[in-house]
């Protein structure tokens, strides 16, 4: 990590600071007033990312952050009250201490309302320097955009922030801040490639997790969890697809006493494969006429009735091998069938077909012949 300043006796009274002693007047300007402004001067610089130090374990919605900073003043005298005017924040962000020397140091800003799990956050637009980086010395921002705006004061006693800071003694800057991350992607085999359970390939990765690690990496679904201890920021897992809409849950967590650091969610689905139900034959007349009754279901559901609720499956009935009818579900899977009066026994088989996915159920058979030559079947 670029900022290992938790200790210390400066970062502990910064926080203090941030929380009970100094109360402020808030300026009245905006990101939008600044927009236009040359800012000629290159006396305060924030270098890298500021880094979140508080981002609570278990984070929904928005919290207030306590953002580290890494500043750099190149003057040869001391300045004050540096402020960002963040772009999307009411108020600008006062740095602390107040005074940067002319060296670089750590410096302390709250931001409330921050959102939880964002990863790394851009405030305002690009310039030319790329991403997080100070614009060209004198540059404003572009038509139409706005910028953040780092503004600072040359006397000490001066209003913190300034209502009206001097046109020259501030620098656009696009700011950005490291937050907590963790996203989990199908990364391989991730559509069904056919009926059925497969397995697949799922990455987890975290960022902006303090901490040198091992983090613990987690993958968990309705049957399955693993999980193994990594210092790297990805993880892959192969996961067993085994049911449509199957969802896998990502956890990364540090060691210690934050039990969960953040979660990233997966679904994916898989072609159920079909059984197959096919009532006794149902003997009408002698002469062998009767009715055979077939219903299907996903062979995971574990459903063995027919159900309105479930897919469209079509039937397909053969005797002795040849197809002879196909039927929808609306007509209840019912074959109608007289079998000739040979004296022979006959098949009749039935099968039951997914028309989305393609996905087949074994072929089940019935033994049928007519009553007017006796035949054991």
């Amino acid at each position: 990590m670029l900022l290992s300043f938790r200790s210390g006796l400066l970062s502990i009274l910064c926080l203090i600071l941030l929380v009970v002693v100094l109360p402020r007047k808030v300026s009245s300007l905006s990101p939008d007033d600044l927009v236009k402004y040359q800012c000629s001067s290159n006396d305060v610089n924030v270098i890298g990312l500021g880094q979140i130090e508080n981002e609570p374990c278990y984070c929904s919605g928005t919290f207030t952050a306590n953002v580290s900073f890494h500043v750099a003043n190149t003057a040869s005298a001391s300045r004050y009250c540096a402020s960002i005017y963040l772009c999307g924040i009411v108020d600008p962000v006062v740095l602390l201490p107040q005074t940067i020397g002319n060296t670089a140091g750590v410096f302390y800003a709250q931001i409330p309302n921050y959102p939880c799990g964002t990863g790394v956050t851009c405030f305002g637009a690009q310039g030319p320097n790329g991403q997080g980086a100070v614009f060209p010395k004198g540059k404003a921002c572009d038509s139409g955009t706005c910028c953040d705006t780092i503004t600072w004061n040359q006397n000490e006693g001066s209003a913190c922030p300034s209502t009206s800071p001097i046109k020259s003694q501030c620098r656009h800057h696009q700011i950005c801040i490291q937050g907590k991350k963790v996203t989990l992607q199908c990364t391989e085999n991730c559509k069904p490639p056919g009926c059925g359970k497969y397995t697949s390939k799922v990455t987890l990765c975290q960022e902006g997790i303090t901490g040198s690690g091992p983090f613990k990496f987690e993958v968990t679904s309705e049957d399955f969890n693993d999980s193994r201890w990594s210092s790297l920021p990805c993880e892959t897992f192969d996961v067993p697809v085994t049911a449509p809409g199957r969802t896998f849950k990502g956890t990364v967590s540090p060691p210690g006493s934050c039990a969960i650091q953040a979660t990233s969610t997966v679904s994916m689905a898989a072609n159920s494969e079909l059984s197959l139900d096919v009532q006794p034959f149902e003997q009408l007349q002698c002469d062998g006429s009767g009715q055979i009754r077939a219903s299907a279901w996903p062979t995971d559901s574990g459903i063995a009735t027919a159900s309105a609720s479930l897919p469209a499956y079509h039937y397909q009935f053969s005797v002795d091998q040849v197809a002879i009818a196909s039927f929808a579900p609306n007509t209840n899977g019912i074959f109608q069938y007289t079998p000739p009066s040979d004296g022979t026994c006959h098949t009749v088989q039935v099968s039951a077909i997914d028309p989305l996915t393609g996905c087949a159920s074994p072929v089940k058979e019935a033994k049928v012949s007519t009553c007017v030559v006796s035949v054991a079947c």
